[in-house]
């Protein structure tokens, strides 16, 4: 006990925590145990003599002892002193050279006090060599070098020589024991750790100190044993602050928040003030609890203790308050501590970067290093997490700049980070840039590679990868099993997905959850559902996630009647739905057409307060959408708190798809309004409105917004940009932006030939075609459907051929597509036999396969073929709007007023009966079979009527005999149609002539004049026919027996 007086300690200066600023940090955010500093040796101390320890050594002391022939022992102290405080190793082995001269070298003192001085400056070999050669060596020699073994996690060796000092019966202090219990914590040696702590106890040591006691519980917190721990505490002198705040340690590191938050009321009750440390550590047991409560009561403590402003307990509470979300807290907890530091800066750019608040946590990155204070490996990886929220891909390009330059690149963590951030963004170089350069991987860093890889659809890329892993030694987990069953789906590979099934039950995962479901995913992809259900039906626990997955493969897989069968089945075992299952449910509604079910599924996401979820909203949305309901599909958009962009697509899309352009627009616009950045998607819907209304000023200001976007090298965006220019008759335009194009890919020749077709510049599209074809672009399904359009349209039938044999080279024949555009051009081009050739050679016959060839036999007449053909499809297949008006032509042309009849009755049950073509053709039909009453009844349903379909019901009349119907029906007419052409008008004059009544002619010449019509060559002749029929010339007709519109006969009536 003695030998402890002589020397000052860390616990004689005892500061305001037993921890370090490093343990501090660490105890904040990282939870590592607690540590304890060990002691300082001042060399002067040692020597009896006081007299010669006043004053510091200064560096003549050194100096000394080579002018001195004989220097003292003294002498050797204070130069031994100066070393130490300088930490200076040269000078050090000076001072041994010169004892080894004087023949000092193993001298008990002298030699002794060396080991420590070694020891002190970092040379542990020379420390060794030294204390090997004495011969007596003490306390202050051995627990030097057991506390050096310790820093140096040499923990084995540290029990050794603590083993070796009680053999050689050396007498050991309270900081030999500190040491060697230190070295059992390292060593996870609980049981050695026991006979250091009866030692102790038989030496009286633990009941008296502190910071022994401390040691122990640290100890017995590491190894796990939290009893003994406490018990050491209550069973010593009591509870004191470093003592229980070393149990809160223990308790922290084990996740047991609750139990560290109850030593600390425990260590309240017992009158012990808490330290800066005992605060630092409630706080990380508040946030592993989520006691936001507590937390906030510990900020009063804390203000009232004074320990507000200190800059370890303020770092803790920015990382409590950052955790619990309360950001505007941690901001002014961070702004009122005085110089925060890379810890708390970080602190609090991780709970911005955690909450999704990108922005605000870049901003904080920047006035950090605005303020001098340097990133560490920890800053930069939620910075990387900050970049990765809002998608700031160059910024985080600058802070990996950055990291190569401060050689942090090669750390695992911060790699993995990187490798991450670039597979989740699609920068697969990049991430593989960053995993190739790496000298050691680990799994993290395989998965986060392999995870991007089967996101981003690369299967192969991720199954090699695997392999690599395999081949690294590396044991695959659950992350690695879910990618590579993703990758074997997006591939089809059921041989690869069987044999990774077969490993993860050996090693018995098959009952987790999210390996089930990718498992069960797998088999959906590949299109073996049985297997999917068999592994559905093996798991033991089929909860939500997994049901869902079971439907959404269904509703993937185009299984929508199973798929909701598979809910129904879910409600009734009485698993509830999660507003994942509402989302496939909708998919299977939408994909079925059955919006009454997706309706009643809407009613349930409302029940159940799902309107907020983002996912089933936007599912919800399409839905609706698609079907056209656009007055719920609104509904839901209005309702949805914040909808992203995907959203926004959604409904411009079903705009888009009902033919909606100026409301896709205005959408559009609004979009832009709310500040939501432009995207690919919805710059592709909005392009293809503008081309379809033709509005090219819009279509311009949107091209613009493209450049300053940086959308414009986007190839989807960019053959948008070529299709709307095209359609506005832009052709120039569109051929500037291909040919600004870097890279001409075959979806940009592809757009180009589109807009080409649809302007009617077929030749050229087909010269456009050839050329693509030469600078070895292959065509794909679409180039090829619309080079068959241009052949069509100008019925080319040889140039059809060639591309027919290079679509068979091509292997497009299988293509529905492709064989839809065939059988058309074919029909246009008068090749019927080879439409039927290519229709019987499709292996899957749709409605749209059917309606092709339909057509093709009714455009050449062959209508009896029609019905022959339309009664083979019915059995099989549904027909459409289209399927339904070609059919109708060819009953009216036949007159078949039978099989007319029955289309009628299949179009009212099928729903289609508000669809204006199949009525104006109901029409047609009924008038040309004679059927007036029908004709008029179908008429009368109709919202909207042309001037064709009032010319037709008066022409049935005139066949029919009926004159008297047909001037009321004209003055009907004249009402309600606005505009009528001319072409239109001149065939209702053809028309109204079997009337053969004067007042008919005035009444119509009238109605001719007020159109502006009457000069029109082709309305001036059938007028004047109407007038020669009726036997009265122009030149006739006296001035008082015309009507008064027309006292001012125009010249080409008065030139009869």
């Amino acid at each position: 006990m003695e030998a402890d007086i002589r020397f000052q300690s860390y616990f004689n200066q005892a500061p305001s925590s037993c921890l370090t600023r490093t343990e501090i940090k660490s105890s904040s955010l990282q939870c590592v145990p607690l540590h304890f500093v060990k002691r300082s040796y001042v060399c002067s101390a040692v020597h009896q003599d006081n007299s010669i320890a006043t004053g510091r050594a200064t560096t003549d002391q050194v100096s000394k002892l080579f002018t001195k022939p004989l220097p003292s022992i003294a002498d050797y102290i204070s130069a031994f002193d100066w070393c130490k405080e300088s930490n200076d190793l040269k000078s050090v082995r000076r001072v041994h050279m010169r004892m080894c001269e004087n023949g000092l070298h193993v001298h008990p003192e002298l030699g002794n006090l060396l080991v420590t001085v070694f020891v002190q400056c970092g040379c542990r070999c020379d420390a060794l060599a030294v204390f090997n050669r004495l011969h007596k060596r003490n306390e202050f020699s051995w627990t030097a070098l057991i506390e050096d073994s310790v820093d140096s996690m040499e923990f084995k060796e540290a029990l050794g020589l603590y083993e070796q000092m009680i053999v050689d019966s050396v007498a050991y202090s309270r900081y030999t024991i500190v040491a060697a219990l230190q070295a059992c914590r390292g060593d996870n040696c609980v049981e050695t750790g026991y006979e250091i702590h009866a030692q102790a106890e038989k030496l009286g040591f633990s009941a008296s100190d502190v910071y022994l006691k401390s040691a122990m519980v640290d100890l017995y917190c590491k190894c796990g044993s939290m009893v003994d721990a406490e018990a050491v505490i209550t069973k010593q002198s009591g509870w004191d602050a470093v003592s229980c705040t070393a149990l809160m340690a223990g308790h922290v590191m084990q996740g047991a928040g609750y139990e560290a938050l109850q030593c600390f009321e425990k260590m309240q009750d017992q009158g012990v003030t808490p330290r800066p440390a005992t605060f630092v550590l409630s706080l990380r047991a508040g946030v592993l609890v989520g006691a936001q409560e507590k937390g906030q009561q510990l900020h009063s403590e804390i203000v009232k203790a004074g320990y507000d402003r200190n800059i370890f307990v303020g770092s803790s509470l920015v990382d409590l308050y950052s955790k619990y979300g309360l950001l505007p807290e941690a901001q002014a907890v961070f702004d009122y501590l005085p110089n925060p530091d890379v810890v708390c800066w970080t602190a609090l750019i991780a709970g911005y970067s955690e909450h999704g608040f990108g922005e605000q946590a870049l901003d904080c990155l920047e006035r950090m290093e605005a303020n001098g204070v340097y990133q560490n490996m920890v800053t930069f990886m939620f910075g990387l997490k900050a970049c990765a929220v809002i998608g700031a891909v160059k910024r985080a390009q600058e802070m990996h700049s950055s990291l190569l330059k401060l050689g942090y690149d090669r750390d695992l963590v911060v790699a993995n980070a990187l490798v991450d951030t670039y597979a989740n963004w699609g920068l697969l170089a990049d991430a593989w840039l960053v995993f190739f350069n790496l000298p050691v991987k680990d799994l993290a860093t395989f998965n986060s590679l392999m995870c991007g890889y089967s996101e981003h659809g690369l299967g192969e890329e991720t199954l090699r990868l695997f392999h690599g892993l395999r081949a690294e030694g590396m044991f695959p987990d659950v992350i690695t099993f879910v990618s590579c069953l993703g990758a074997c789906g997006s591939i089809q590979s059921i041989d690869s997905g069987r044999e990774l099934h077969i490993e993860i039950v050996k090693q018995g995962l098959e009952t987790v959850l999210s390996v089930g479901s990718a498992v069960l995913d797998m088999y959906m992809k590949c299109q073996c559902s049985e297997e999917a259900w068999g592994t559905f039906c093996a798991l033991p626990m089929k909860d939500d996630v997994l049901w869902t997955s079971l439907i959404e493969g269904y509703a993937e897989e185009e299984f929508y009647e199973e798929a909701l069968e598979c809910m129904e089945q879910m409600q009734q075992e009485g698993v509830p739905f999660s507003p994942f299952t509402y989302a496939s449910g909708l998919k299977a509604c939408k994909g079925i057409g059955l919006s009454s079910k997706g309706k009643e599924l809407h009613a349930g996401i409302v029940k159940l307060g799902f309107e907020e979820e983002i996912v089933a909203c936007n599912i919800l949305l399409d839905m609706y959408a698609s079907a056209g309901l656009f007055l719920e599909a609104e509904a839901v958009f209005q309702r949805m708190q914040f909808p992203d962009d995907i959203s926004w697509n959604v409904l411009i899309g079903g705009y888009g798809e009902h033919g909606l352009d100026h409301n896709v627009l205005d959408c559009f616009q609004m979009m832009r309004q709310e500040g939501v950045r432009l995207n690919e998607a919805s710059c592709v819907l909005a392009l293809k409105a503008c081309g379809n209304l033709t509005d090219i000023d819009y279509g311009r200001e949107l091209h613009i917004e493209i450049i300053q976007e940086r959308l414009e090298r986007d190839p989807f965006v960019n053959s948008s940009l070529v299709d709307m220019y095209s359609n506005c008759g832009f052709l120039g335009d569109a051929f500037d932006v291909f040919s600004e194009l870097p890279a001409q890919d075959v979806v940009s020749w592809t757009a180009l030939i589109s807009g080409l077709v649809k302007a009617g510049f077929n030749k050229k599209a087909l010269n456009y075609l050839q050329h693509m074809q030469q600078v070895s672009v292959h065509p794909n399904s679409a180039t090829f459907a619309c080079a068959l359009k241009a052949c069509g349209d100008i019925r080319d039938l040889s140039t059809g051929q060639r591309l027919h044999y290079d679509i068979i080279k091509e292997e497009y024949e299988g293509d529905n597509f492709v064989a839809i555009s065939l059988i058309d051009m074919y029909g246009k081009c008068s090749s019927i036999d080879h439409a039927q050739e290519v229709f019987n050679e499709l292996p899957v016959k749709d409605v749209v396969a059917w309606t092709a060839l339909l057509t093709g036999f009714v455009r050449h007449g062959l209508t009896v073929e029609a019905l022959a053909c339309f009664r083979q499809m019915k059995p099989f297949i549904s027909p459409n709007a289209i399927t339904f008006v070609c059919i109708l032509k060819a009953c009216s042309t036949l007159k078949a007023i039978e099989c007319g009849r029955e289309i009628h009755s299949d179009v009212f049950a099928k729903g289609l009966d508000a669809n204006q073509a199949i009525l104006n053709w109901l029409v047609h039909m009924y008038a040309s079979c004679g059927l007036l009453e029908d004709a008029v009844y179908v008429f009368d349903e109709l919202e909207v009527r042309g001037s064709s379909l009032w010319t037709l019901l008066m022409a049935g009349y005139a066949r029919e005999g009926q004159m008297n119907m047909i001037p009321d029906l004209l003055e009907r007419m004249l009402l309600e149609c606005g505009y009528i052409s001319k072409e239109d008008w001149a065939q209702i004059l053809t028309v109204c002539n079997a009337v053969k009544t004067l007042d008919m002619c005035f009444k119509l010449h009238k109605a001719t004049v007020e159109r502006g019509y009457d000069t029109d060559f082709l309305v001036d002749n059938t007028l004047k026919s109407i007038y020669a029929y009726c036997t009265l010339a122009a030149g006739l007709v006296e001035k008082s027996e015309t009507p008064s519109c027309l006292t001012a006969p125009e010249p080409a009536l008065s030139a009869v």
